[in-house]
């Protein structure tokens, strides 16, 4: 029975993978002869094209090295929460006017009755 050890994942820097994606865009070598000679799998490569062209150089940061996106992230769900509350608010809003128009007319119909 031959066991296989698990082999660490590899992580690539910024650099590296800001390097690979411009030797494939700028210098227009293929993907495979950039993969080959970087050692990197060319399905990573792709992965960071496609980034790239999605989302720009920023795109190609780790997790580790994006110490503003949790923050970012917090605050942009915080904002959303208070979008919702306030778009509910705004609801009860209008059912309440909605509800005073109606005890209005009530009001001058039974005030109209003898």
């Amino acid at each position: 029975m031959n066991i296989r050890k698990k082999t660490r994942k590899r992580q690539n820097s910024y650099e590296q993978k800001l390097f690979a994606v411009n030797e494939v865009r700028l210098k227009n070598r293929h993907k495979q002869d950039v993969a080959e000679e970087l050692d990197i799998h060319i399905n990573s490569l792709t992965k960071w094209l496609k980034l790239y062209r999605e989302h720009g150089e920023d795109a190609l940061l780790s997790n580790y090295e994006k110490p503003d996106l949790m923050e970012h992230t917090e605050e942009l769900n915080r904002l959303r929460d208070i979008e919702k509350k306030y778009k509910e608010q705004l609801i009860q809003n209008e059912i309440l006017k909605k509800f005073q128009a109606f005890l209005k007319v009530n009001e001058k119909r039974n005030a109209s009755k003898p």
